[in-house]
């Protein structure tokens, strides 16, 4: 689970017709960033200041373009260290992971892509995220939002019980002949995942983020970042629906469950 953190600023090199940078502040991921016709290869950077130094282990992109052959990577420099000093330059800065493919698993383009990456533990204020198509596959690539924080990940991961549903939010009424009537809305996507036996440490962890994000507040939660097949299906960006209760198990061991619903 990743509670996304604030950023202060956001810039890339270049963006396409009403799609600038600044859409990347937007939580809302329908809201983009994108680049402009480019028939050939290309490399994009976005450079994300955080205001000051923060933790982070991870960054995630949501609602992508992407095709297979696109991939990313990203650097960070500390507030001592300054910014980067030119779009292309990273030296002296700290590689949080190298390229590898932003879409996982060969999903269609008929579905958006998510994608995530973590690396070791950084403390760091700016952080360089390159996007690269070495074959010109994407002429109008664009992402919805970036995000980066430090993770929450148990130890003993999620338990049984976690799941996922469709949520059609249509307004429909079965009518007197049984047929159907109504206004069509979004089909969206919700997660349920239990935890069962984190720690205190863990749980101490998990209420003080809990307590940041609320349910108004967009929140990452992913089943298993594993860099294979499926992962686009085990992401998930939303807001949450619910927390419940901590349940006490035994000394040193609690449980709790979180419902997230997804952005469209």
């Amino acid at each position: 689970m990743l509670r996304p953190l604030p950023i202060a600023a956001v810039s890339a090199t270049t963006a396409g017709p009403g799609l600038p940078a600044g859409n990347l502040l937007d939580p809302e991921p329908l809201t983009k960033w994108g680049l402009p016709y480019y028939p050939a290869a290309w490399t994009a950077p976005v450079d994300i200041d955080f205001g000051a130094d923060v933790d982070l282990d991870t960054v995630a992109v949501i609602n992508s373009n992407a095709s297979s052959t696109l991939t990313w990577r990203a650097y960070t420099r500390t507030a001592a260290q300054g910014p980067f000093p030119a779009p292309f330059d990273v030296s002296d800065s700290t590689n949080l992971f190298p390229y590898g493919p932003l879409r996982v698993g060969g999903i269609p383009n008929v579905w958006t892509c998510s994608a995530v990456r973590s690396g070791a533990l950084r403390f760091a204020r700016y952080l360089k995220v390159f996007f690269n198509q070495p074959g010109g596959d994407d002429p109008y690539f664009s992402i919805g939002c970036i995000l980066a924080g430090k993770r929450w990940a148990p130890e003993y991961g999620v338990g049984w019980g976690a799941g996922r549903r469709v949520v059609d939010m249509s307004d429909i009424q079965v009518t007197s002949s049984g047929g159907r009537a109504g206004e069509a809305g979004p089909i969206l996507t919700e997660w349920r995942g239990r935890f069962p036996w984190i720690s205190d440490a863990e749980l101490d962890a998990l209420w003080d983020q809990l307590r940041l994000i609320g349910t108004r507040r967009p929140v990452l939660v992913v089943e298993d970042d594993a860099q294979t097949a499926g992962l686009q299906r085990r992401i998930h960006y939303g807001t949450l629906q619910s927390a419940d209760f901590f349940e006490r198990l035994e000394i040193g061991k609690s449980a709790t469950e979180i419902r997230v619903l997804e952005y469209r």
